[in-house]
């Protein structure tokens, strides 16, 4: 019980500082796409805009289900949802590796869209690992409980 308030309590200001990462890389993507929708229609043939809007639909899911994890994990802390709730499958973080956006034909991804896909993953990976992390605490003090 102790291991798992110190890493809860550690958690905080983890939590805070991803939270406003991932924030921030939605507003930036929201930027991005409120500036780059008309141009995907002028440079980019049907097949490619519709790869491109694919990254882009993928990269908002992933953002909104890192978002909504960090604040089911929030509410923990609050003390408005039980670890037991949270813990549940319909709040975890879908598994996004291997569920890679394939295309048949060539095309040059925006550099900017790159960046922000890039960013994204990162952000997932680290939730990821903090999630894995969280769980093995809440197995062990089940052991010791």
């Amino acid at each position: 019980m102790e291991n798992r308030d110190k890493t809860a309590a550690s958690a905080t200001p983890f939590f805070s500082k991803i939270y406003d990462e991932t924030f921030e890389l939605l507003v930036q993507e929201r930027d991005y796409l409120a500036g780059k929708e008309s141009a995907l229609t002028v440079h980019y043939e049907p097949a490619e805009r519709l790869y491109l809007t694919t990254l882009t639909m993928r990269l908002t899911a992933q953002l909104t289900d890192v978002m909504a994890w960090l604040l089911v994990q929030k509410a923990v802390q609050n003390n408005e949802m039980t670890k037991e709730e949270a813990a549940k499958e319909k709040h975890r973080l879908l598994r996004w590796s291997g569920n890679k956006v394939v295309f048949s034909g060539e095309v040059v991804v925006p550099l900017e869209l790159e960046l922000l896909i890039y960013e994204s993953q990162k952000i997932y990976e680290r939730v990821s690992r903090l999630e894995r992390q969280l769980s093995d605490v809440d197995v062990d003090a089940k052991a010791e409980g």
